[in-house]
């Protein structure tokens, strides 16, 4: 498990692509204990809500980019996106080895 950039101390992410929420105190000063958070599908991929440190709102978050972004690193210039090697993007198939950061053209003509 590690932590996700920009949300370091606050969530992290296994190779499965199940995200971890550290304890810490909530915004009224209790303690929270940490969880997994739950994980739901928007336009057919798995997102996760996360709210950053000094954000009072949070925003989905899509699971297949934090896994390459945390295990294989940031995508090269010009390729900015992230694809599933098999065309499958269901929380089953949430792999490292089933990402990768296409090209932009390729992406564009399909391929």
């Amino acid at each position: 498990m590690k932590d996700i950039p920009g949300f370091e101390g606050r969530y992290a992410i296994t190779k499965e692509g199940e995200v971890w929420s550290y304890s810490r105190k909530n915004s009224v000063g209790r303690p929270a204990k940490g969880q997994w958070i739950k994980q739901r599908l928007q336009k057919g991929y798995p997102v996760v809500y996360l709210r950053g440190a000094n954000r009072k709102r949070g925003r989905n978050h899509l699971i297949h980019r934090f896994l390459l972004l945390v295990f294989v690193g940031t995508p090269p210039i010009g390729r900015n996106e992230t694809n599933h090697v098999n065309g499958k993007k269901t929380i089953i198939d949430l792999k490292i080895s089933n990402g990768y950061h296409p090209r932009k053209i390729a992406n564009m003509l399909g391929k």
